[in-house]
């Protein structure tokens, strides 16, 4: 596979949270709350990249709340 042709991006991470997941978001240096679904396909928009999988794939149980654990594949859709 040669990536300059068919560039894939693999992403895992937390989808879309309030900030809570986190004790001190400020001090911690933590600048965003997860991605939704949404937003990842924004990122793609008018790039030869699309989303060709979008999977929770764990939830991680902390502060008496659920947070989804998300694996993202974009990958080319040119040939």
């Amino acid at each position: 596979m040669n990536l300059k042709n068919n560039p894939t991006l693999v992403i895992i991470d937390l989808e879309s949270e309030d900030g809570s997941f986190y004790p001190d978001n400020k001090a911690m240096g933590v600048e965003h709350f997860g991605f939704s679904h949404e937003e990842i396909k924004k990122w793609v928009e008018g790039t030869n990249l699309e989303v060709k999988l979008f999977k929770t794939i764990d939830v991680i149980q902390k502060n008496n709340k659920s947070y989804p654990i998300f694996f993202a594949i974009l990958s080319s859709h040119l040939s």
